[in-house]
């Protein structure tokens, strides 16, 4: 028999629903879903640690349970040292 995991409040990094407490990001209404429907660009700007990774993540997780698009989510964070476009 396993225990079952206990949450906590994450603090650093990405939340992991299984793992920490999380609002339930996808039902914020920031019309996100309205600018993918309509084939648009968007930025996400947030300051650090207020969930910008999580909800992408979430949201990139809705997006391909649905089985209509496919999204990928990608981090280019350890490319910020990199000096040499070559």
């Amino acid at each position: 028999m396993s225990l079952p995991t206990i949450k906590s409040f994450n603090v650093s990094g990405p939340c992991n629903p299984a793992e920490h407490y999380l609002s339930p990001v996808l039902s914020c209404p920031t019309g996100v879903k309205e600018m993918i429907e309509g084939n648009y660009y968007f930025t996400l700007h947030a300051p650090r640690q207020s969930g910008k990774t999580t909800f992408l993540k979430a949201l990139t997780n809705n997006i391909n349970s649905l089985g209509e698009m496919y999204a990928l989510y990608c981090s280019l964070e350890v490319c910020q040292g990199v000096t040499d476009v070559e």
